[in-house]
């Protein structure tokens, strides 16, 4: 079973400050929980998270436009 981390944890884990972790999760932009009035991160749904807004590199977007044209003509 995969231990959580703590807030502090979290923050160090993505490299931000403690205070842009509590702001980003409640605001709801890192995936994390509320228990007791303490916040838990699991590494894994911040680790898919990350990868989430991974960029499209130039060849993913020339792609995508192609297909996206070719389905328009």
């Amino acid at each position: 079973m995969e231990k959580p981390f703590s807030l502090p944890e979290a923050a160090d884990y993505l490299g931000v400050a403690n205070i842009t972790m509590y702001k980003n999760a409640k605001e709801g932009i890192v995936p994390g929980y509320k228990k007791g009035g303490k916040w838990f991160f699991f590494p894994s749904e911040l680790l898919a998270w990350i990868k989430s807004g991974k960029a499209k590199s130039r060849h993913e977007i020339d792609t995508a436009v192609d297909a996206a044209i070719t389905s328009h003509q």
